[in-house]
């Protein structure tokens, strides 16, 4: 490879543009600047903190108004409106990208101030800027090379957030014989090889985030992430690479310095008209996020610092080996000052890629699996006789998943996708419906290739619907997974972008749920493809055939997501599609419901470190509103009755929760160990019973990106050590940061991840600061950043007994302390709940649908009295006249399976009313305009602490349904 560095960059004018890229697909672009060998950088404002980059290398030319030079990934013309959470595509376009030059026609694209950095030498660079970013493009005036460097619009110190590298910035490599032209028949020819790289500075005081699902810690820092999905069954959750996702997106922490920061510098403490509070004492720095999205699928990496070079410093490296589909390299920087934290980098990504498709509502229930119901000579009757054990220890179960046992040929032992062994499941549809009776609902798997002996692999090969050897003009022949443990057999990948590929496998897909199969679950599909110049049809796409490399093997697994998409939604129309994909890629939360960390190994080590790893897929929108793991390990040892408790009282909190695996010993199910089964089955029901609450943050999730499990920065960004944090940065407090989490906005979750040493667990647990906590389990307030109680800081501090009265804390008080929380095993770690929190629950039942929702019950968190405004400032929303603090909640309600289907807002309140020393709570209900849902429950029950003494009274009705309140004493 050669090594190219651009130089001799030059501002051009925007006919330079038209005249490189004659006709309708010239790419736009604010400013243009071309170096002495042909590299070009375009830049455009998108949005007032948007701003998109195209680096184009000179062999990269040719391919920008090609046809393949389109994008799969962004795509904000699926925007959903805020009233249409639940809102299903019934007519698809989904195959077909935009291509590069449009995607500024589905952006505002407000036209921002161009300054020159020297007027009499324009050609040497210029600063853009918006309401928000401000971008300096600076020329050397004696080499030409170029860098960009990024700011907000209210910094007031000249440093940048994110800045290239000098002399090396937008790096391209060539075979040492490279060449690109365009055949005799007008198609382009690509060569396989070189690569393209962005190199930015990386400054010690950054910590990066985000990557999609990547091995534990959070932060990146000091690693480097390889840009390739692989089958990594029994993973190392701390350390291996790649993993099963690829998802070139970043979420880098900087410390700002902008106006607002330094007019907030008043003591926190002051608090006009109320008590002064321990906990809400200190002004640390601002911090500010920013967003980059590398815009390709091809292969590659990027480093956070595990790459050192003393001649270049300290640096973060992209890098991707085919880069002609993206035209060269192709980035998002999504900044500004708006970006005060991590969840409104989220917010904007899912602006630019797509919101997440959001589950049907049995989603969130007990989903049962294992490979071994599907592997026995009678499967079915196995299978079936699953309900009745669920009944007999009383355990709720909504879903099971059918392994790929049903599809092995009776005479090899070979899994043919969409086959049946009759033998095993002599009749599949008597079975589905019997499930379906006790309210247990199948999804099956399906893997993207077929075997060499598979009785319709003859017939499809002249169709051509695989992957193509050009060489031969045979399907491209690789070796798969075929049977048991380590055994391959030949076979071939369906190319997904051929319409005859598509056909077989929709075919296929609609076969399964005219059996009653209502889920599809794409398994096995990291395309692992051994020759990078086998060909792709490209003919779905509506473009022209491409080596593998060049179109990049992700791009079959969000094509495989849009097959099985399509064809539920073509089946059954007015049905809410319920997907769940191993592998992932970009843009493929816009139609799996559900993914999770694939087939990880049980360990009390992947249990804690598989947390971090939900916590980066979920803020990166791998499926934000069904991500999670298989509980107890999937392979491995069969896990002991601590650890497979544990793992069930973990699991219990996240989006996807489902016990699954793949044992000798035998399959893993929440009875196998009757020593814990009453604690086991206690979770499991309070799963059940936050299903409400679970199925609103799933709705948030679909209108914003907010994931449903969320690091404690995301609610806390004043607190630095909500912040995980690289291992040369940790703490004793920021190191929990990687291992607690935040479900939605109310819940606080550490769980017992380590092995005990005693019949009870401690869990050390940080409560961030500015607000205070509630134990779930024993209703004990503490003062978030203290780790101590009210009580005892009340004790230790009369004057707080004196709204208005101001005191000093002692040092001990005023850090960051961590508390400890003894566990027992019966309890589902330690939650702690935010003061303000309103939490829907509903009833506990054998499955959700089982009997009439209509119940709804408020689990009330109003802040003691002396902290009421402290919570205010926290979470607290706009107050009346009369109100010293109201909190609200947000809840969505519609039947949870309709595909476009009617819906109903209901706003639950809170508020603190009267004076400082006398207080009553109100609390109510209503229906926001425009609902179209009869909701099912005729009450709504708010639940309160039962030492709460403050008098409490109802008020607002929901439809004709009076609004009761109920306190337990």
């Amino acid at each position: 490879m050669r090594q190219v560095f651009p130089k001799g960059f030059r501002r051009v004018g925007a006919d330079a543009l038209a005249r490189i890229f004659p006709g309708s697909r010239c790419p736009p672009a604010n400013v243009v600047f071309e170096s002495d060998e042909g590299s070009l950088l375009l830049l455009h404002v998108l949005d007032h903190h948007l701003i998109r980059v195209r680096n184009v290398p000179l062999f990269c030319r040719p391919f920008v108004t090609s046809t393949i030079c389109n994008s799969y990934s962004v795509r904000p013309d699926l925007f959903l409106p805020r009233d249409s959470f639940n809102t299903v595509p019934t007519s698809h376009t989904s195959n077909n990208g935009i291509h590069r030059s449009n995607v500024h026609q589905h952006f505002p694209c407000p036209t921002p101030k161009i300054t020159d950095l020297n007027p009499s030498r324009p050609d040497l660079g210029c600063v853009i800027e918006t309401e928000e970013l401000r971008v300096r493009v600076s020329v050397s005036e004696v080499d030409g090379d170029l860098t960009l460097r990024w700011y907000t619009t209210d910094a007031i110190v000249d440093e940048p957030f994110m800045e290239d590298l000098s002399f090396r910035a937008y790096q391209y490599d060539l075979p040492p014989s490279a060449t690109w032209n365009v055949a005799s028949n007008g198609s382009i020819v690509p060569f396989v090889g070189g690569g393209v790289h962005h190199f930015t500075v990386r400054r010690p005081g950054d910590v990066y985030y985000g990557m999609g699902e990547h091995a534990s810690p959070m932060a990146l820092n000091g690693r480097r992430v390889t840009l390739s999905c692989l089958d990594s069954l029994g993973y190392d959750a701390e350390r291996t690479d790649p993993l099963y996702k690829q998802w070139p997106f970043i979420i880098a922490k900087t410390q700002s310095h902008t106006a607002a920061e330094f007019a907030d510098e008043r003591p926190a403490s002051v608090i006009e008209g109320g008590p002064r509070f321990p906990g809400h004492q200190r002004s640390h720095p601002h911090s500010a996020f920013h967003g980059v999205y590398y815009d390709a699928m091809t292969s590659g990496s990027v480093d956070f610092g595990q790459e050192i070079d003393a001649l270049w410093g300290f640096y973060r490296r992209y890098s991707i080996e085919s880069p002609h589909t993206s035209g060269g390299l192709d980035y998002y920087v999504l900044g500004g000052s708006r970006m005060t934290s991590v969840g409104e980098v989220v917010k904007s990504f899912a602006e630019l890629v797509g919101r997440p498709v959001i589950p049907p509502k049995f989603a969130f229930g007990y989903l049962a699996s294992a490979m071994g119901y599907a592997e026995v000579g009678d499967a079915q009757e196995k299978i079936e006789g699953f309900a009745e054990k669920c009944k007999a220890n009383r355990i709720p179960c909504d879903l099971l998943h059918l392994s790929s046992g049903y599809t092995v040929d009776e005479f090899s032992g070979a899994r043919n996708v969409f086959t049946w062994n009759e033998r095993r499941f002599p009749n599949p549809a008597k079975m589905c419906k019997k499930l379906r009776d006790n309210g247990i609902r199948i999804v099956a798997n399906v893997k993207p290739w077929l075997l060499s002996g598979h009785p319709s692999y003859g017939q499809e090969k002249k169709f051509k619907c695989y992957i193509w050897n050009p060489e031969t003009n045979e399907p491209s022949v690789t070796r798969l997974w075929s049977a048991g443990e380590g055994e391959t057999s030949t076979g071939s990948y369906f190319d997904f972008t051929s319409n005859a590929g598509r056909k077989f496998w929709k075919d296929g897909v609609k076969a399964l749920l005219e059996l009653g199969i209502e889920g599809i679950w794409n398994d096995n599909n990291e395309y692992s493809l051994h020759d990078d110049e086998h060909m792709v049809e490209m003919e779905a796409l509506g473009t022209e055939k491409l080596p593998v490399a060049v179109a990049g093997r992700p791009l079959q697994t969000l094509m495989m997501a849009t097959a099985s998409y399509e064809a539920m939604v073509e089946k059954f129309p007015n049905k809410r599609p319920f997907l769940i994909t191993r592998s992932a890629v970009t843009g493929i939360q816009r139609y799996a419901s559900q993914t999770w960390s694939g087939d990880n190994y049980t360990s009390w080590h992947t249990l804690k470190h598989n947390v971090p790893m939900g916590l980066s897929a979920s803020l990166s929108l791998v499926c934000p509103a069904g991500y999670g793991h298989d509980v107890g390990g999937f392979v491995g040892p069969s896990p002991e009755p601590r650890l497979f408790l544990r793992w069930v009282q973990n699991g219990i909190w996240h989006p996807r929760f489902c016990i699954h695996s793949w044992k000798k010993e035998g399959v893993t199910e929440p009875w196998m160990h009757p020593e814990v089964l009453d604690h086991i089955r206690a979770s499991i029901y309070l799963r059940y019973q936050l299903v409400p609450y679970l199925y609103s943050l799933a709705q948030e999730t679909a209108a914003t990106g907010a994931p449903m499990i969320r690091p404690t920065m995301f609610h806390f960004p004043n607190d630095p050590q909500t912040y995980p944090q690289a291992l040369h940065g940790r703490t004793p407090e920021n190191a929990l940061a990687d291992f607690q989490f935040m479900l939605g906005p109310w819940l606080l979750i550490a769980s017992a991840l380590d092995p005990g040493v005693s019949e009870d667990d401690t869990v050390s647990v940080y409560l961030p600061s500015g607000t205070v906590w509630c134990d779930f389990w024993n209703h004990t307030w503490i003062m978030g950043g203290t780790g101590r109680t009210l009580s005892e800081l009340e004790t230790a501090y009369p004057p707080l007994l004196k709204p208005g009265v101001a005191i000093e804390l002692s040092e001990g008080d005023n850090g960051h302390e961590l508390i400890t929380q003894t566990v027992p095993l019966s309890q589902p770690g330690a939650v702690f709940v935010r003061a303000g929190a309103l939490i829907p629950t509903g009833k506990v039942t054998d499955y959700i649908g089982a009997e009439p929702d209509n119940l709804r019950t408020i689990l009330a968190f109003p802040p003691p009295a002396l902290y009421v405004q402290l919570a205010q400032l926290d979470c607290g929303v706009q107050m009346g006249e009369g109100v010293l603090g109201r909190w609200e909640y947000l809840a969505v309600e519609d039947d949870g399976e309709t595909a476009n289907g009617p819906k109903t807002e209901v706003v639950y309140w809170m508020e603190v009313r009267g004076s400082w020393a006398e207080q009553a709570i109100a609390v109510g209900a209503h229906v926001l305009p425009g609902g179209k849902y009869d909701l099912p429950y005729k009450k709504v029950v708010f639940s309160f602490d039962g030492g709460e003494q403050r008098p409490i009274v109802g008020g607002a009705q929901i439809g004709d349904a009076k609004v009761e309140v109920n306190v337990s004493l």
